[in-house]
């Protein structure tokens, strides 16, 4: 029989820490081995309890949540799961955790602690599950390797599908290719609320201009769009180009945005001139669009798993055949820019 995921909570709520350990305690499979009110008090409790996953506080006294989660990816790199309200600070905080290594995050709801978080069972105890199977990655140095003046062909496009430890992922690919590749359209799987910050975040370090998608936008050589969250974003195309379409997302869809909607309508929008990443990420979304990218003669690439935070995504595209390379993170980003430019020689362009 498995030994159950043993979990340390901290947090300097008491209320939190023991609305959590309840919640997880319910779950067999999970067994929360002790709570910290600190970082100060969490390290001795890493030492003495080894834990499998850790749920960490964004705001705490003496340490904050992101200065510990630094210290400890360095030395012990743990499988973090960020736990913080919903302000603009908070929501900066947790796209930096999730970029410095934090695996995933929950909000705490707005409403009553005890009946939010219970509401929130079920993705809490998903998320511990998951990182418990995660691999933590702590991002290296990047530096784009390619000639900042290089010109690329505007009737290419690239489209990027991640969901958990994505952020990561695409924060490396958009440090390592140059500032006027072809363009670029994203979906991450992510609250709504979190996308001005995730947008912002990548803005910053990113050697393209990175921005939130809005309805009709252009797709255009040196921009990376972000699909927004709880809609639909589909690749459209016209005697001008490519340009995005954000659509209110029906009730049954099990993603919004959705990486499958995002790649089906680049193959028929872009087909052969088109290449597809999918990165890590839990479950299947985005498998079934990618086969249908390498159908329309796309070029596709997923993640593999030894770099993957998650390796559910691309290894659901795999399974079904639709990746014609599979390619760790760091190999990702020259794939792309040789796949554009062979593109581009070859037509003579």
């Amino acid at each position: 029989m498995a030994q159950p995921t043993k979990v340390l909570i901290v947090d300097d709520s008491k209320v939190i820490k023991y609305i959590l350990a309840d919640i997880l305690s319910r779950d067999k499979s999970i067994e929360v081995v002790g709570t910290a009110s600190d970082p100060y008090e969490a390290r001795d409790k890493i030492l003495t309890l080894n834990p499998d996953v850790i749920t960490l506080d964004v705001e705490m006294p003496r340490m904050n949540g992101i200065d510990f989660l630094k210290e400890l990816l360095q030395h012990n790199p743990l499988p973090v799961i960020m736990i913080s309200s919903y302000t603009k600070q908070n929501s900066d905080l947790t796209i930096e955790a999730l970029t410095v290594g934090a695996v995933d995050f929950i909000t705490k709801p707005l409403e009553d602690l005890n009946t939010g978080l219970k509401k929130l069972s079920k993705e809490i105890i998903a998320k511990v599950k998951a990182a418990a199977n995660s691999r933590v990655k702590v991002p290296r140095p990047s530096s784009c390797r390619f000639d900042s003046r290089a010109t690329f062909p505007k009737d290419r496009l690239v489209v990027i599908g991640a969901s958990t430890g994505g952020i990561q992922a695409i924060q490396h690919i958009l440090q390592n290719i140059p500032p006027m590749m072809s363009g670029l359209v994203i979906a991450q799987h992510i609250p709504r609320k979190y996308i001005p910050s995730l947008a912002e975040s990548l803005d910053n370090v990113a050697t393209m201009r990175v921005k939130k998608a809005r309805h009709n936008d252009r797709v255009r050589p040196g921009v990376a769009l972000i699909a927004p969250s709880e809609n639909q974003l589909r690749i459209r195309k016209d005697p001008q180009g490519y340009f995005v379409t954000v659509e209110k997302a029906d009730p049954s869809d099990l993603y919004a945005p959705s990486i499958d909607i995002l790649f089906s309508s680049s193959a028929v929008s872009a087909g052969k001139k088109a290449i597809g990443v999918l990165l890590t990420g839990m479950g299947r979304d985005g498998a079934q669009g990618m086969l249908a990218l390498k159908k329309s003669e796309a070029h596709t690439i997923a993640q593999d798993s030894e770099s993957s935070v998650v390796f559910g995504m691309p290894r659901a595209a795999i399974k079904l055949n639709a990746a014609a390379e599979i390619l760790s993170l760091q190999e990702i980003p020259k794939a792309i820019v040789s796949k554009l430019m062979s593109s581009q020689k070859n037509a003579g362009v």
